[in-house]
């Protein structure tokens, strides 16, 4: 479960869709939208390809931060130092 929530907030981060909408919303407030649908490419892929280059950059950077955090945090938790050291020694035989 841990993984599926971490790998959601890498795309979330990563792929920054608001920068998507607010490019469309410019591009209709500004009317730009009728002179970019009179071209010979989509509409939709132009402005998907325009942000893919920094998709391309940030999602990896992200995943690399995500990994290496669920590492971190597996480590302490097969450790059993989830929740410091009076966890360990509550838990401990005979103590």
């Amino acid at each position: 479960m841990i993984w599926y929530v971490m790998i959601t907030e890498m795309i979330w981060f990563g792929a920054r869709s608001e920068a998507v909408i607010r490019q469309v919303s410019a591009d209709i407030r500004g009317g730009n939208i009728a002179y970019l649908m009179n071209k010979p490419y989509h509409y939709t892929l132009y402005i998907l390809a325009r942000h893919t280059g920094e998709w391309c950059i940030r999602i990896p950077m992200y995943m690399v931060f995500v990994v290496a955090v669920f590492y971190r945090g597996l480590r302490r938790y097969t450790s059993g130092n989830l929740m410091g050291q009076e966890f360990r020694l509550k838990n401990q035989p005979g103590g």
